[in-house]
């Protein structure tokens, strides 16, 4: 019986094999950076983040909301519920209800409706108004400046 030792598979000498002991959990690579978080632009004129996507109102925040406004026993929180919540509330329709019912929730869901309406044109107003006064307070502030340093 002869034994060909022209295995083509690897070849280890002693000191390759005990090394196998101290390197077997050792897994070298690169370090890299953990990831960034993406900064946030800012206006240089006005200091107002430029195209910040803000998260919006949840399910999950509203309902947190009202449960620790259910918990607040002040007086002069006289509703507890957001508006949405009792938009949610009148747009859902209850079994068995009259046609009478049913105008008279109607009516009610459009009226809340047109009164957000209304306070979202408000804000819009006032934030663009905000906006249009910090952009000329800057512009002053950078005029001074300039001006100072003449």
């Amino acid at each position: 019986i002869e034994i060909s030792d022209d295995d083509p598979g690897e070849k280890w000498d002693c000191e390759s094999f005990l090394s196998t002991y101290s390197t077997l959990y050792n897994h070298p690579r690169t370090i890299t950076d953990p990831p960034r978080r993406k900064k946030i632009a800012i206006n240089p004129r006005t200091g107002v983040p430029i195209d910040h996507t803000v998260e919006g109102l949840t399910k999950r925040a509203l309902a947190e909301h009202d449960h620790q406004a259910s918990y607040d026993n002040e007086p002069a929180q006289v509703d507890t519920q957001t508006l949405i919540t009792s938009m949610s509330a009148i747009s859902i329709r209850p079994v068995g209800e009259t046609p009478e019912e049913r105008r008279y929730r109607k009516k009610a869901l459009k009226e809340l409706r047109r009164e957000r309406r209304i306070e979202r044109k408000l804000n819009r107003v006032a934030f663009k108004d905000e906006k249009k006064r910090l952009e000329k307070v800057n512009m002053n502030n950078r005029y001074n400046k300039k001006l100072s340093l003449v």
